[in-house]
């Protein structure tokens, strides 16, 4: 008897310890990362795209935006600019979903395929300053083997259909996405319905609360250890185990002026991209290829970059510039001075 309550007793310290991690924070129900989806719009940018980047960054949420060129009168990059920009300034994913959103388009030629895809390659490159890996949807998610033979680019579709452009409905989006999410999923959603915008954000605080996290399709697809290839669709990665974390700031190191850079092997190649001056690195940055010198102390800042234009939290560093041999030799000197007078100490 006394081996029982001596067992009970450890089990209801456990729980209080449990429950105070909990109530204090300091072990959070549903931590950051635990269940990962893809938010997607397409049909963007519209009038409503900026109202929901206000929201996103409210939440902290990252999404992919399948950008058209030309979508009606007021819908596309060439007529709605401003919100390409926001997208990529505040770490969303710009993928394609072709110039002029051009249904049937597996029976169309071959050049026409190949153009309605580069258009907007373009105009996205052109917004970066650089040419990343654009992921692309066809409209209506449509299919045929012309479209894989000229489309060089993973085939986006998804497992969640919020149906948004049927219902209009910011309610029915709402439910749409919340009761059918699953971690791995990637959800359909259009961005040019004001109602989509309204339920979709409403969604995010929900399944936030629920320990999802909300991720780029490229991120979603790299964090379960996916690696897409060109021409070959993806529904999503449901029942794939999450193996790698959010992307870390890279290493660096320095050995009398000599500056190395690393990053960790977090599911992709990275290109390191840095400064010297003490100012943040861009996309434009030099890129690094070996160790190099610096010939005065300086601030090296850090930051790398993956094949679809995704980037690491920067990293920073005081490197001190290399001494002369005057200066190696005073301090050998120095060394062996403050060695000898410990003798008679």
């Amino acid at each position: 008897m006394k081996a029982v309550l001596k067992d009970i007793q450890k089990f209801l310290c456990a729980l209080a310890l449990c429950l105070t991690l909990v109530l204090t924070g300091a072990c959070p129900v549903g931590a950051k990362g635990s269940k990962l989806v893809a938010l997607t719009f397409d049909d963007g940018p519209g009038r409503y795209t900026e109202q929901l980047l206000d929201g996103l960054k409210e939440r902290g949420a990252k999404v992919t935006f399948f950008t058209t060129g030309v979508n009606g009168s007021v819908c596309g990059l060439t007529n709605q600019p401003q919100a390409l920009e926001r997208e990529i300034a505040e770490g969303h994913e710009v993928a394609n979903h072709t110039y002029n959103h051009v249904l049937g388009l597996p029976d169309k030629s071959a050049k026409k395929i190949r153009s309605e895809v580069q258009k907007v390659d373009d105009l996205i490159t052109k917004a970066y300053g650089t040419e990343y890996k654009y992921l692309v949807r066809i409209p209506g998610g449509e299919y045929s083997d012309k479209i894989k033979d000229n489309v060089a680019s993973p085939l986006i579709l998804w497992s969640v259909d919020t149906e948004d452009w049927r219902t209009r409905d910011a309610a029915k989006v709402y439910n749409a996405i919340v009761k059918q999410a699953s971690d791995g999923d990637i959800i359909l959603c259009h961005d040019i319905y004001e109602t989509t915008v309204q339920g979709a954000l409403k969604a995010i605080t929900t399944l936030q609360k629920r320990g999802y996290e909300f991720v780029t399709v490229s991120e979603l697809m790299r964090r379960k250890g996916v690696s897409m290839e060109d021409g070959v669709r993806y529904y999503g990665a449901m029942k794939k185990k999450t193996i790698y974390g959010a992307y870390e700031a890279p290493g660096i190191l320095s050995d009398d002026g000599t500056v190395t850079l690393s990053y960790k092997d977090q599911g992709a190649k990275l290109t390191l991209l840095y400064t010297t001056d003490g100012s943040d690195p861009v996309r434009t940055s030099q890129a690094y290829t070996e160790p190099f010198k610096v010939t005065e102390d300086c601030t090296v800042k850090v930051m790398g970059v993956d094949a679809y234009g995704t980037l690491t939290p920067v990293a920073e560093a005081e490197v001190k510039r290399p001494l002369t041999f005057w200066e190696k030799l005073g301090r050998k000197l120095n060394n062996v001075w403050s060695s000898f007078t410990s003798l008679f100490k």
